[in-house]
């Protein structure tokens, strides 16, 4: 702090000269972002309880998404390839975006029919968009890895009946070399009950 406060050209240096310093440059540079949910009583509440909100602040109400930023948004939720999600074909990457906005969109729609309808809210928020797509990015994620679990055990399937295949190839060779001892062995055994009974 001592040495901002000389760059600064400041004479007074003393502790005291020094907090002050501090903070003025703190009230010159600290911003803060404060983000209240306008839903219910709660922000009433406490901008009623801490009325600086109002007084000390520059308020900046946002709107709804418009179907651009949506969209937007979406694309980009879903062009991040981590967590085993993954989709490649930009079409579909397109087709499944437009799909989410249709449903934000409709689900907005019918929400003021329902309001109309019932005199009752029903919120639709950006983070309830945000909540779909994640929910489909965990839907799609899982259904990609049961596609693969069910590959494999296709795989596995078919490799086991290759390997009884050979099995059985090689027995059914070992039984025809055998056979004819097996022959050999019956006469051999028609003879000795002859022998034995006659």
């Amino acid at each position: 702090m001592k040495d901002a406060a000389e760059k600064q050209n400041k004479k007074n240096l003393t502790l005291l000269g020094l907090f002050e310093f501090f903070v003025n440059t703190c009230k010159l540079n600290l911003h803060i972002v404060l983000c209240l949910n306008p839903i219910g009583d709660k922000l009433r509440l406490r901008l009623r309880n801490f009325p600086s909100f109002v007084n000390c602040t520059s308020i900046i109400w946002l709107n709804q998404w418009s179907d651009d930023a949506l969209y937007s948004v979406a694309t980009h939720f879903l062009e991040d390839q981590d967590e085993g999600f993954k989709i490649e074909d930009p079409e579909n990457l397109s087709k499944i975006a437009k799909i989410c906005l249709n449903f934000h969109s409709t689900v907005d729609i019918m929400s003021k029919v329902y309001f109309q309808e019932q005199g009752k809210y029903n919120y639709v928020t950006p983070i309830s968009y945000i909540q779909l797509l994640q929910r489909f990015r965990g839907l799609y994620t899982k259904s990609l890895k049961d596609k693969e679990n069910r590959k494999m055990t296709y795989l596995n399937g078919v490799e086991k009946l290759d390997q009884c295949s050979v099995m059985v190839v090689t027995m059914s060779q070992e039984l025809e070399n055998l056979k004819p001892i097996l022959i050999r062995k019956t006469k051999e055994t028609d003879e000795i009950m002859k022998v034995c009974f006659f």
